[in-house]
């Protein structure tokens, strides 16, 4: 009948043959080597829990101790540990104000120049309504409105897009409106292109 007991130091329980009695052996769990018991030892006797240390309570700081002594409120918030070796936990230049004073002039002056460019457009297609009811309408004349109605829709975009950038709102709206503005689709990109950027 092989020989069974329980390992020193992580409890695993062993199994050797007869004949390693009083031999080493190793554990296979945590690879200590120890005596196998010349004798079967009955497995009850020994726990298989080991007990509680009893817990000692120092009476001087000890190193692992927080410098930090506890708060006068105990509801209080913790006051949070200074290390010098911490990476920033705040990032320093993204607040909001200064993403609106970065983007206030470029907002104002693209707004100002889409707007002129939007009543350009809206005495464009007058002059196209006035040549229509003068001349009557001709087949040259589709072409012209459906650039000046896109131009228009494009300029009520990048207007609304500007809106959005001045109250750091909608973010990928505002990148689209942009993209319109510096895009080569109307003839207002001469003007808008360095504040779309």
């Amino acid at each position: 009948m092989p020989i069974e007991f329980r390992c020193d130091e992580c409890d695993h329980l062993l199994r050797t043959p007869d004949e390693a009695a009083g031999k080493k052996a190793r554990c296979p769990s945590c690879k200590n080597i120890q005596d196998v018991p010349s004798s079967q030892a009955p497995l009850a006797a020994t726990p298989a829990i080991k007990p509680f240390e009893p817990v000692v309570t120092p009476s001087q700081p000890q190193p692992t101790d927080s410098p930090i002594s506890a708060p006068a409120n105990p509801f209080a918030a913790a006051a949070p540990l200074s290390n010098p070796y911490a990476a920033p936990t705040s990032r320093t230049g993204s607040t909001r104000e200064l993403a609106l004073a970065k983007v206030r002039i470029p907002a104002i002056i693209l707004l100002v120049l889409s707007i002129i460019s939007l009543l350009v457009w809206g005495l464009a297609i007058l002059g196209l309504i006035v040549n229509i009811a003068e001349e009557g309408w001709q087949d040259d004349d589709l072409w012209p409105f459906i650039m000046v109605a896109a131009s228009i829709v494009f300029g009520l975009v990048v207007i609304a897009g500007t809106i959005q950038m001045m109250r750091l709102k909608s973010h990928g709206f505002t990148v689209a409106a942009m993209v319109i503005a510096i895009a080569p689709i109307t003839c207002q990109v001469c003007v808008t292109f360095p504040f779309a950027i």
